[in-house]
């Protein structure tokens, strides 16, 4: 039987972590190829220069060398791969999509691939609150570059990350341009799309699909019912967002940032009682705070929801039509699109 290989390339903010650490190592009769492992350490400098870095050709020779000199060695047929990031930069209009694919291909060749998709407004929320986890203090409009009510275009991160900050443009979150540059190198028939929906109603069906493409069952043991790394409320959302002016976190590389939209003084100058504030924040997670202010205050909805949910649908329904007729998924149910 030909070995079979599957690379799960994203999208992030849809399970992946659950399926990084609780899914792909525990399925019956194959072997996950951890990035952070022994096995697979070398496969997280691949991706890592793949996705934010030129690759020459002597490296990619080097990794499709190491990788095919690995499965000689594995008594396992099947093998499983996972990286959210291979789907592309949405903070760069996912401009590195075909440079990660023909690499991919390249690598593992003609491997299948698995994608998990979730609706466009759901995972611009996710993103955003991730985002503000990690330090972020802009408003969602920023955020989204929206201007007059308009969805807008990126704009170039400026000099200082943590107060221009990482942003996206709404209309670029195309997840048929995704599905259409993995098919064009893999062939669609290698191409397997599921849902982040599904996984979150229903994940024993979604684990038993997802396992079925290596012919195998879900994993034994595994807790259908467990919650899988939820994120921050929008109340506590709200509260990290302000303290992350004082903060110097992974998006904001200043030493502070004063309270207020001014930038900070180019001498550093500010006051005694902002200095002490940030201080102390930095000896704190902001993160590990967000989760128990989650859960202190659960409430809060959505940071995308209501109307500004709706035209985000809006914007992407007729790409979303047209793969649900080309991918066959349930995407009407789940409000991807009107039927």
């Amino acid at each position: 039987m030909d070995r079979k290989v599957l690379i799960h390339v994203g999208f992030p903010k849809t399970g992946t972590t659950f399926l990084q650490r609780r899914f792909f190592p525990l399925l019956p009769g194959a072997r996950y190829l951890d990035p952070e492992s022994e096995d697979g350490g070398f496969l997280a400098d691949f991706f890592e220069r793949l996705c934010y870095h030129p690759v020459s050709q002597p490296f990619l020779d080097e990794t499709r060398k190491r990788f095919e000199t690995l499965l000689e060695g594995l008594g396992e047929h099947r093998v499983a791969v996972s990286r959210e990031s291979l789907t592309g930069n949405p903070f760069e209009d996912f401009a590195n999509l075909e440079k990660i694919c023909a690499g991919l291909r390249y690598v593992f060749g003609k491997a299948d691939i698995v994608v998990v998709i979730r609706r466009q407004a759901d995972f611009l929320n996710s993103l955003y609150v991730h985002s503000v986890a990690r330090g972020c203090f802009k408003s969602l409009h920023k955020f989204l570059n929206i201007r007059r009510g308009e969805f807008g275009r990126r704009r170039p991160v400026q000099e200082h990350p943590g107060i221009d900050g990482e942003n996206l443009a709404v209309g670029e979150l195309n997840y048929l341009r995704v599905y259409e540059t993995y098919a064009r190198h893999f062939g669609e028939e290698k191409l397997h799309c599921l849902l982040f929906e599904q996984m979150r109603r229903d994940l024993g069906s979604f684990s038993t699909n997802l396992a079925a493409l290596f012919g195998e069952d879900p994993p034994p043991g595994l807790d259908v019912t467990a919650r899988r790394n939820p994120s921050m409320s929008r109340t506590a959302a709200v509260l990290i967002r302000f303290l992350n002016r004082f903060a110097a976190l992974e998006r904001n590389p200043l030493p502070l940032v004063p309270l207020g939209h001014r930038k900070p003084d180019p001498k550093g100058k500010v006051s005694r009682g902002t200095m002490l504030v940030g201080k102390t924040l930095r000896k704190l997670s902001l993160r590990s705070l967000g989760k128990l202010l989650s859960a202190l205050l659960p409430s809060g909805g959505k940071f995308v929801d209501g109307e500004l949910a709706r035209r985000i649908m809006a914007l992407h329904a007729e790409s979303n039509r047209e793969l649900f007729r080309r991918a066959g998924l349930r995407l009407p149910e789940h409000g991807y699109f009107e039927a």
